[in-house]
């Protein structure tokens, strides 16, 4: 198993992260959602949604926070896992997603980028 853990403060705009995922590795992505003031935003009653989509517009993958997000409450964290089953199931191109949470009714980009999928030489 690869598991890839990356870590990372967002602030007032949506992070740009661009990485590497090996096919039919276990990824893990751990956001903290962080006011201009550097206060942790509450998450209580929010919600998510991850779309992973290729370069002509084909959906890869969709989670949410009742499938592969965790929303933490008052701490601010948006945990998002991609299990080494969908990761395997992943075409190995670039891909580019979207991470969203929406509280209420305004939606707040938390992550965008794009993935480069690459064979997994292990299996």
């Amino acid at each position: 198993m690869i598991t890839c853990v990356e870590e990372i403060n967002i602030k007032e705009e949506a992070a740009v992260i661009n990485q590497e995922i090996i096919q039919g590795a276990t990824y893990n992505l751990s956001l903290q959602m962080l006011g201009s003031d550097s206060v942790a935003t509450d998450l209580t009653g929010a919600t998510a949604k991850l779309t992973i989509k290729t370069a002509a517009d084909v959906v890869v993958l969709v989670l949410t926070d009742t499938s592969g997000i965790t929303l933490g409450t008052t701490n601010g964290f948006v945990d998002v896992e991609y299990t080494a089953t969908q990761t395997a199931l992943f075409p190995l191109l670039r891909l580019t997603y979207n991470l969203d949470v929406t509280l209420g009714t305004e939606v707040t980009p938390v992550a965008r980028g794009n993935y480069k999928v690459i064979k997994n030489t292990n299996i």
